[in-house]
């Protein structure tokens, strides 16, 4: 109450893996319920954000990881005149069904910002064919997404490769600023 607040330059809202108590392997469908959960709550999360007036909604960033990857980009095309950029990390993007379906309800490609993603060539669970099928398919009818490979790199990046994302992730935000 009557403090005085000030816009930020920018805002990010790191999406990581969320566990849910109930959630089986088993259940084949289990993990792409819960990106469409995840997306369900985050669409909440930034509509919410528009109402407060410290936020400078012109420069919301959304950054996911693994499944969190799969909820910020499938997301991001219902807030595509909300969300500046994203940042996908070892994106998980099989679990949204629809996401390299043009047309379909959940296709990646309605997202029209810019689009950072990151990914190692060693990975096993989001291997860099799916990754770079959703890199193509983001590119199809405008050249609007950057990837980068890390060299033997796994699933989560290890050692200096987590600094060398970072300072990646830093450098496309503050490109993206300039933009402005």
């Amino acid at each position: 109450k009557g403090r005085q607040t000030e816009k930020r330059d920018c805002i990010v809202l790191s999406v990581g893996k969320v566990l849910f108590k109930g959630t089986s392997r088993k259940d084949d469908d289990a993990y792409q319920k819960q990106v469409l959960d995840q997306v369900n709550q985050l669409n909440h999360v930034i509509e919410k954000w528009k109402t407060y007036d410290f936020i400078d909604t012109d420069n919301i960033f959304l950054l996911g990881s693994s499944m969190g990857g799969a909820t910020v980009a499938t997301s991001s095309i219902t807030h595509n005149e909300d969300i500046r950029s994203i940042i996908l990390q070892y994106p998980a993007i099989n679990l949204n069904p629809d996401a390299l379906i043009d047309g379909a309800t959940y296709d990646v490609n309605k997202y029209t910002g810019d689009i950072l993603i990151l990914t190692g060539s060693k990975d096993k669970i989001t291997p860099l064919p799916l990754v770079t099928g959703l890199f193509e398919h983001y590119n199809k009818y405008k050249t609007h997404a950057t990837m980068k490979v890390y060299d033997g790199q796994p699933h989560v990046f290890d050692g200096n490769h987590k600094t060398i994302a970072a300072k990646d992730i830093y450098d496309f935000i503050s490109k993206e600023e300039k933009k402005k």
